[in-house]
């Protein structure tokens, strides 16, 4: 046991990468099951988290899959596959602004994009009422929060 909580780090890591296998297709082959699993992990990792919960590179420590049948991707409560800057980034918007942010139906995408990589956050930004701005290194107004985006940075921006 630890101190205030429920459940030793190590047994915490442990019960939610069970769960968080079982919300892979890879792994567990009956959707009901994947949906409920996925739930339950991101439960256990974000539920009285005060700092990013998906740090921990003991959690779901396996490679990584995005192919139909072999999907081993994990995602935040907010559906942003973990460890990537758009989870992190969404995190620290909702330690700083105190809410999600909303998705909107995406765009076009073009074959093997997804819904909200970093490249495609403008429309999220945007449809949160975030405002387009180049980058102001003389004129930002104190307690004004910003969102960088580089979309060409890779295969899914940054």
């Amino acid at each position: 046991m630890e101190r205030g909580g429920f459940m030793s780090s190590n047994f915490k890591i442990k019960v939610a990468n069970f769960f968080a296998k079982n919300s892979c297709d890879k792994w567990q082959k009956i959707g009901v099951i994947r949906k409920v699993s996925r739930k339950i992990y991101q439960r256990i990792m974000e539920n009285k988290a005060t700092n990013y919960p998906y740090d921990n590179q003991d959690f779901a420590n396996w490679p990584e899959s995005d192919k139909k049948g072999e999907y081993t991707l994990i995602a935040d409560s907010d559906g942003f596959v973990i460890r990537r800057s758009t989870s992190l980034i969404n995190w620290l918007v909702k330690k700083e602004v105190g809410q999600h942010l909303k998705r909107p139906v995406p765009g076009e995408r073009l074959p093997g994009e997804h819904a909200f990589d970093a490249k495609h956050w403008d429309e999220l930004l945007e449809y949160n009422g975030w405002e387009r701005k180049a980058p102001c290194p003389y004129d930002c107004v104190l307690g004004t929060h910003f969102v960088g985006i580089i979309p060409g940075e890779g295969e899914f921006g940054n």
